[in-house]
């Protein structure tokens, strides 16, 4: 009688999301070793928060604009503040069933947005009023030209060959893109559309919008402030591997419309407040003026700290001020791919390191450099040997 064979021994490819793993791991390892990886839920999730909120709204509004549109309704721009508020405390319900709660009075359900409560309108509230006025300003631009929302992507890379010990070959690369669009330039050109006229703007795209009947483009939405040049470089990173992993998807189902561009979507410059003014502070005034087309009073807001509600800014400085465009060019996508085998190699070895001494995980996963404002917030500070000195990370009593 044959020897029975065994049974091949089981190999599972490791998954790397682009945004909870490749972006994480870069902000701080140790924070993501507890947080990501190690599964522990944040004491307070603000910024989770509010990125969820501001991605629910978007997603939600959308499907209420598509719902009208197949019943022959037209939903014309700019919604009530009523009907934004549904759509809000809607979204704010699931949160809520998941575990997440807005903080510090910045969201209310009340549904009469002229009703006060105390010296407070409903529209006054910060959430609910980023919320109007980011479907009112790209939603109305956005949604005509969405084929595809909340899209998964997954790609396979192998591991870097630098790496001295492997733990397998491979690793699946993952993200999920908020929208995908298509569309033809010659319906949109002339219409006002601000989205299809910033992308005119830029030669190497208006090129290809022009020489392609359709195209499509790929949006994600962020519910933060524009940041600075290093983070904006990984989300740079983000969008541009979501235009690769997109491009397999479409060569895999054999279509030929062509990505010509990823967009970033920073939704809270919409409605800057007193606390976003150091961002606003850090501009110079060349790039203020050139690049956002800020007005004289735009700059003397932000010099004069005279920022009340950030509707006061013009129209033109917050939608600039609210979008990246980045075009889908070969050199990128390598760039990109490069950052995320970097990363994936500084995570594996991490992820050895412990395997070897799991005793020690703090000697395995080392903080990135002190930032006062993720530090202070992060629930590992007590015992990360960058933070506990700090006299802002120490416990106080109340």
């Amino acid at each position: 009688m044959g020897k029975i064979s065994t049974r091949s021994k089981k190999y599972i490819i490791p998954n790397y999301s682009i945004t909870g793993d490749l972006i994480a791991f870069n902000e701080c390892p140790l924070q993501y070793r507890f947080v990501n990886k190690g599964s522990l839920p944040p004491s307070v999730p603000v910024q989770e928060w509010f990125g969820e909120f501001i991605h629910g709204i978007m997603e939600e509004a959308f499907l209420v604009w598509k719902d009208d549109k197949e019943k022959g309704i037209e939903s014309k721009f700019p919604w009530n503040f009523e009907k934004t508020q549904e759509i809000s405390i809607e979204i704010e319900k699931r949160l809520r069933g998941k575990g997440l709660k807005p903080y510090r009075n910045i969201f209310t359900d009340e549904k009469d947005g002229k009703k006060i409560q105390g010296k407070k309108k409903a529209e006054d509230y910060i959430a609910n009023k980023r919320a109007f006025l980011s479907i009112n300003m790209w939603g109305r631009y956005l949604f005509p030209l969405i084929e595809d929302n909340e899209v998964k992507l997954l790609g396979v890379r192998n591991m870097p060959a630098s790496l001295v010990k492997k733990r397998v070959d491979m690793y699946n690369i993952t993200g999920i893109a908020d929208v995908i669009t298509s569309f033809n330039i010659r319906k949109y050109s002339g219409t006002g559309n601000k989205l299809v006229e910033y992308l005119k703007e830029i030669p190497e795209i208006k090129e290809k919008l022009e020489e392609k009947e359709d195209v499509q483009i790929i949006v994600d939405y962020k519910g933060t402030m524009r940041p600075d040049r290093k983070k904006l470089e990984q989300y740079i990173h983000q969008i541009t591997l979501y235009m690769w992993l997109q491009e397999k998807n479409n060569a895999a189902k054999e279509l030929k419309t062509p990505i010509v561009a990823g967009v970033l979507l920073f939704l809270n410059e919409l409605c800057p407040i007193r606390e976003d003014l150091p961002v606003l502070e850090s501009i110079n005034e060349h790039e203020f003026k050139d690049k956002f087309q800020a007005t004289s009073r735009d700059w003397d807001i932000v010099k004069s700290q005279e920022i009340l509600d950030g509707e006061e800014f013009s129209d033109e400085f917050r939608y600039r001020r609210s979008i990246e465009i980045i075009p889908n060019e070969p050199e990128k996508i390598e760039e990109s791919l490069e950052w995320a085998d970097r990363t994936v190699e500084m995570h594996e070895e991490c992820v050895l390191k412990e395997l070897e001494n799991s005793k020690d995980v703090l000697s395995c996963w080392e903080p990135t450099k002190y930032d006062k404002k993720r530090c202070t917030a992060c629930d590992s500070k007590l015992i990360c040997p960058l933070t506990r000195e700090k006299s802002e990370c120490r416990p106080h009593v109340p």
